[in-house]
C-alpha cells in the first residue's frame, strides 16, 4: 500500500487536516493485516510551476522532506517492520527537466535526501516519474529520457524508479509503450545495476470531464506488455478504479479472475493514497 503524501504537521504554515493521527491509524490497520505500506512524502502544487527552475526552493522542499522522514521514524517507532520505504513524490518528465542543469539539480536534491533516508532508516527509495510518447506534435526519444535517468542515477542512490506508463492519461499508446521500459531498463542497468524498475500502470481512461474505470482487457495487454521489463508492477489506481467498494463490482471480479490465474506469474500491488 502506498500513504501520500505526509507532511510534518509541527512545520509552520501546515496544519492537521483530521481530528486522529491518521497515520498511526494505517501504520496499525497494516500491522494487523501484515501488510508493509509506502510513505509517501510532502508535496506542493508548486512544482509543476517551478520544477527544478527555482533552487532555493527546491532545496527549501527536500529539506521538509528530510524532516518528515526523521519526524516519521521518531514518532511511530514501534511500526519500523511495517513501513516498506519512502516515495519521493515530485514527478520529472521528460518536457521540463532536459536541460543538463536541471538534470543534475535534481540529482543533487535525490542524493541528499537518499542518503538521509537510508542512514537514518535503512529502508529503499522509490521516485515514479512520467512521460509524452508526443509532446507539441513531436514524437519524444525514449532513449534520450533514459539517459536523463541515467545520469541522474549516477548521482543519486535511488533504490526504485517506478514508470508511471501513460496510458491512462493518454501520455502514451500502447503500442509504443514498451520501448519506454525497454530504454529505462537498459539504462538503470548501466548507472546503478540495484535500482529496480517497477511499473506504476494506470488503470483508468479519460471519461468526459473525469477519469473512469478502463476495460480490465486493456489493463491485462499492460500488465503482459510491461512486465517484461520490470522486477515489479504497481498501479494507480485499483483502489480507485477497480474496486467495488467504489461501485466497480464487475472491473473488480474481472482482475480478481485474472489475478487468481496468474499470481505466480507476477508480483503486483496498488498504488493507493489517502
Amino acid at each position: 500500500l502506498f500513504v501520500g503524501s505526509v507532511r510534518c504537521v509541527q512545520e509552520t504554515g501546515y496544519r492537521q487536516l483530521t481530528n486522529y493521527d491518521a497515520m498511526e491509524v494505517s501504520l496499525k490497520e497494516a500491522k494487523k493485516h501484515n501488510l508493509t505500506i509506502w510513505i509517501g512524502l510532502n508535496d506542493n502544487s508548486d512544482w509543476w510551476a517551478k520544477y527544478a527552475r527555482d533552487a532555493n526552493w527546491l532545496q527549501q522542499e527536500f529539506a521538509i522532506g528530510k524532516d518528515i522522514v526523521t519526524e516519521i521514524w521518531t514518532k511511530y517507532n514501534a511500526y519500523k517492520d511495517v513501513i516498506a520505504g519512502f516515495y519521493l513524490v515530485f514527478e520529472m518528465d521528460n518536457v521540463n527537466f532536459m536541460l543538463e542543469a536541471e538534470q543534475k539539480r535534481m540529482g543533487i536534491a535525490y542524493k541528499d535526501i537518499s542518503d538521509h533516508i537510508h542512514k537514518l532508516t535503512q529502508k529503499p527509495v522509490m521516485v515514479a516519474p512520467f512521460f509524452n510518447e508526443f509532446w507539441v506534435g513531436k514524437k519524444m526519444n525514449a532513449r534520450e529520457y533514459a539517459k536523463l535517468w541515467h545520469d541522474i542515477l549516477l548521482i543519486a542512490d535511488i533504490d526504485i524508479v517506478a514508470m508511471q506508463d501513460g496510458i491512462g492519461v493518454e501520455h502514451c499508446k500502447l503500442v509504443g509503450v514498451a520501448d519506454w521500459f525497454y530504454q529505462l531498463k537498459l539504462a538503470i542497468n548501466v548507472a546503478r545495476p540495484k535500482t529496480q524498475l517497477w511499473s506504476d500502470l494506470e488503470t483508468f481512461k479519460p471519461g468526459g470531464r473525469d477519469f473512469v474505470p478502463a476495460p480490465i482487457s486493456r489493463v491485462i495487454q499492460q500488465i503482459e506488455i510491461e512486465s517484461k521489463y520490470v522486477e515489479k508492477l504497481t498501479s494507480f489506481s485499483i483502489i480507485h478504479f477497480d474496486s467495488p467498494q467504489q461501485g466497480f463490482e464487475k472491473e473488480y471480479a474481472e482482475y480478481l479472475q485474472y489475478v487468481n490465474k496468474h499470481s505466480s506469474q507476477y508480483r503486483y500491488f496498488s498504488r493507493h493514497y489517502h
